[in-house]
């Protein structure tokens, strides 16, 4: 019982940060949507979507081979093997730079806006600053810093927002913005160097994987991760090579993820990669499949009523955030809310944790081609929510094969891999408050009221229906007072 709480504690650092890092996302998005033309918004996210598409290419899997190797090599071990990953990084941030740097006109001319090359050729140094330290977050967890994960996530989010924004404010102008996200990576470097001191210079009982070892499995990884990463930007390379810069702003704006909703997934799972590679590594299969049946039944319990409020409400969210300029994304972000439900679990996290990198990496290819052959034919029949039908179909199909290599890998079946009664008796009851209450947001009020209103009430509907159905434990409810009073913290 101990180690469970103890594991939900951590985590809660981690979703502290992360919701930090998505909060100040969003409000950068929102700041910048409305202090640029819609125009120079989209041309600002095009100027991103380069070194989105590249990132998992180049780290080569590094910062998750950390979660994998560190729990499983001495202590003194460590900080060897985290200075080794820090210098391929950097040196993989170098590449990354000058690649950006010398295929900005051809990127531009992909895109059909030759805008776009000096944009690109700035942002390019972004790389250069945040690569080294793409692991940090993972070197951090696996050492048990979560609050020191947790704050430099918030506190670099919080400084790129605040530049970024700021520069928009005073001049107006994509290229000072994008010289604003760059420059403010520059004391989180330095940070993230500092932070990454783990485990003292011990003598060491056994070796540090060696190099081959460790980009074997890094690599394979990052293939996976490279082809998952691409599949979920190729919507918006679709949208930017059939439609224009203003179309692309309202695909982006729909497809935009609120704050907390994937926050609390990544920061479960994350905390849990590296106790199922300890726990995989010495085949305790059923301690391994209860850990993840309570992190998908907790998190079930928050993903569930955000998915189905937001739902219900996604015509005055978009609104409300983006200004009536942008009510052509309330379709898009509907199709895209439609992932979360998925959300209460990483169906690679188990794979990566037990070594299937195989595994993953078919699953992988699979979703590209599918996601890749949809968008394509059906943004000529369905215009921009076209690549958004396909993500989605594409998604659910990736979540299917992998739960199927994870029956394979902890040797189970179907009915057994999910706790599917508790989280469909979740999803059922909010579905049903839902609906109840939809017809209140079909009545034509400010949507500033509409939202007052019926989120609160939603949620204390709710919470009062866990109660009385008994489907909240007390686990939850000492782990709710835990942070409610921040004890957690003074501790």
């Amino acid at each position: 019982m101990k180690k469970t709480v103890g594991l939900a504690d951590r985590a809660g650092f981690l979703v502290i940060g992360n919701s930090a890092q998505a909060l100040c996302t969003t409000i950068s998005w929102v700041g910048l949507a409305r202090l640029l033309t819609r125009s120079g918004f989209g041309e600002y996210r095009q100027a991103w979507l380069p070194y989105n598409l590249l990132f998992p290419v180049v780290v080569l899997g590094l910062p998750v081979s950390i979660l994998y190797f560190l729990p499983r090599i001495d202590v003194g071990a460590r900080r060897l093997l985290v200075r080794r990953t820090t210098a391929l990084l950097a040196c993989l941030g170098g590449i990354l730079t000058c690649a950006l740097w010398l295929g900005a006109p051809a990127i531009a001319a992909a895109f059909h806006n030759s805008n776009l090359a000096p944009f690109i050729r700035l942002f390019a140094f972004y790389a250069l600053l945040t690569l080294p330290i793409a692991h940090v977050q993972q070197v951090l967890v696996a050492a048990g810093r979560h609050s020191s994960a947790a704050w430099l996530t918030g506190v670099a989010a919080a400084l790129q927002a605040a530049a970024t924004v700021g520069a928009a404010w005073l001049s107006g102008k994509v290229e000072w913005v994008l010289a604003a996200a760059v420059l403010s990576a520059v004391p989180m470097l330095l940070a993230g160097l500092a932070l990454m001191q783990v485990g003292p210079p011990a003598a060491r009982t056994k070796p540090i994987p060696s190099l081959s070892d460790h980009l074997r499995y890094s690599v394979t990884v990052a293939l996976a991760g490279l082809v998952l990463a691409f599949g979920r930007q190729i919507g918006q390379v679709v949208v930017s090579v059939f439609h224009p810069a203003r179309d692309f702003a309202v695909y982006v704006v729909g497809a935009f993820e609120v704050p907390v909703l994937g926050v609390f997934t990544v920061s479960v799972i994350t905390t849990l990669v590296p106790v199922f590679s300890d726990l995989s590594h010495r085949e305790k299969w059923l301690e391994l499949m209860r850990v993840w049946h309570e992190s998908i039944r907790m998190l079930s319990l928050v993903v569930f009523p955000l998915f189905v409020l937001l739902f219900m409400l996604a015509d005055q969210v978009i609104v409300l955030l983006f200004s009536k300029a942008y009510s052509e994304s309330v379709l898009i972000f509907r199709l895209f809310l439609l992932l979360l439900p998925m959300r209460v679990t990483v169906y690679s996290a188990l794979l990566q944790a037990a070594g299937k990198t195989r595994s993953l990496a078919i699953g992988a290819g699979g979703f590209l081609l599918a996601n890749t052959v949809l968008s394509v034919a059906l943004v000529r029949v369905l215009g921009i929510a076209g690549p958004a039908v396909a993500q989605v179909a594409s998604q659910y199909g990736l979540a299917t094969y992998f739960l199927i290599q994870v029956c394979r890998a902890v040797k189970t079946g179907l009915r057994s891999v999910m706790p599917w009664g508790e989280i469909n008796r979740l999803f059922a009851l909010c579905a049903v408050i839902g609906a109840v209450m939809f017809p209140f947001t079909r009545l034509g009020l400010n949507p500033a009221l509409v939202v007052g209103i019926c989120a609160p009430l939603y949620l204390a509907v709710y919470f009062i229906a866990l109660r009385a159905l008994g489907l909240m434990r007390q686990s939850d409810i000492d782990l709710l007072r835990r942070w409610a009073s921040l004890s957690v913290l003074r501790r």
